[in-house]
């Protein structure tokens, strides 16, 4: 979840939650503060309250304690409540008809390797329907540069078969002198020029022939006949210039994922942050000035600073502590809760512990037996 703080009133901070984690509701989380307030491992929310609506699609307002630290209840929320969420992806795919369980990076590799087959086998695809079409067209090109003689043939034929055999069996060629051969692409004036007897028709473009109606043979349909060719073959090369580069390949995989963010560019409800999950202790516990005091028998205990008033002269003092007959206060510091504390034995050996790890308790009370935080070695 995503927050920030706000001032709500004079000297009164509120830490302000913008978002929480997927698949969350806010009543949920509302309660699970709740209920860590309770159990005192959140001490500095005085109040909650949920004010999502229409101005506001998630706004839940924690109202902090005076003198609370904003950063502190904000690591305890991410430590104690779900506001902080993990969620585990397990990635299994096919991989040579076998299921594996993928890291990203080789889950990725495979993604680009499986849109670089599918393009390949479409352009490949594609080339073939074009080189068809543009086989087809050439014929009736070679057709439309001898028009006279190609009705001549028709026309003496019996019957279609025949014609189509005939037409098989001549050889066309494109004079330089012909009106329509500057429109007519290099490339397919290359095959033509190439060969000193004239091109052959095959069956299929001898039967396209066959099929052409009359309508066809105006000047504009003859112009527009050799304008398709002239955008097929453009495709034809634009195909195989695919085909021969595989930078172009990946070129069009990245041209995909572009169209397809643009396409699915809803705004995302979170963020990803390179940003450590695990929590500190020591950022959980607000840092203050506290009094440490350790008896003679060994007990110890922690209170706030705050706990004992400035005394005045001739003043009356405050009772420190309850301690057992034959105690009494042997040490008493003034220190952080951040603060080491270093413990050594009449055995040489020294134990450091944190302030905080001192229970706090109140001011009356005896304390807790230093030998039951210390992780001691037997003698």
């Amino acid at each position: 979840g995503e927050t920030h703080v706000e001032e709500i009133r004079e000297g009164r901070l509120a830490l302000v939650i913008d978002s929480i984690p997927y698949n969350l509701v806010q009543s949920t989380l509302v309660e699970r503060i709740v209920d860590a307030i309770k159990a005192e491992r959140i001490r500095d929310i005085a109040d909650v309250r949920n004010e999502s609506g229409r101005q506001a699609r998630t706004r839940i307002v924690c109202e902090l304690k005076r003198g609370a630290d904003p950063a502190v209840v904000e690591n305890q929320l991410l430590q104690f409540t779900p506001l902080q969420q993990t969620f585990s992806i397990n990635i299994v795919a096919l991989v040579g008809r076998q299921p594996r369980t993928l890291p990203l990076k080789r889950l990725i590799e495979l993604y680009i390797a499986h849109r670089e087959e599918v393009i390949t086998r479409r352009t490949r695809h594609l080339l073939r329907e074009a080189q068809k079409k543009a086989h087809v067209l050439e014929g009736l090109i070679y057709a439309v540069c001898d028009l006279d003689e190609v009705i001549q043939l028709i026309r003496s034929s019996q019957t279609r078969q025949e014609a189509i055999e005939r037409l098989m069996q001549r050889r066309f060629r494109i004079a330089p002198a012909h009106p329509y051969r500057r429109k007519i692409p290099a490339r397919l004036l290359a095959q033509v020029d190439a060969l000193e007897g004239g091109v052959a028709l095959t069956r299929v473009q001898a039967e396209a022939i066959g099929a052409m109606r009359l309508i066809q043979l105006v000047g504009l349909e003859i112009e527009k006949l050799v304008a398709d060719y002239a955008k097929l073959v453009e495709e034809i090369e634009g195909y195989e210039a695919i085909l021969a580069d595989r930078s172009k390949v990946l070129e069009i995989i990245k041209a995909d994922c572009a169209e397809m963010k643009q396409r699915y560019a809803s705004p995302r409800l979170t963020r990803i942050e390179e940003r450590e999950t695990d929590l500190d202790v020591e950022a959980l516990i607000r840092e203050e000035t506290v009094v440490l005091t350790i008896s003679h028998e060994g007990y110890v205990k922690r209170v706030p600073l705050d706990t004992y008033r400035q005394q005045g002269r001739g003043g009356r003092g405050v009772k420190a502590s309850e301690a057992r007959d034959g105690d009494f206060i042997e040490h008493l510091f003034v220190a952080s809760t951040h603060a080491d504390l270093l413990c050594f034995t009449n055995q040489g050996r020294v134990y450091r512990m944190k302030v905080y790890e001192a229970p706090q308790m109140s001011r009356t009370s005896k304390g807790r037996a230093i030998v039951n935080l210390l992780e001691l070695r037997p003698d």
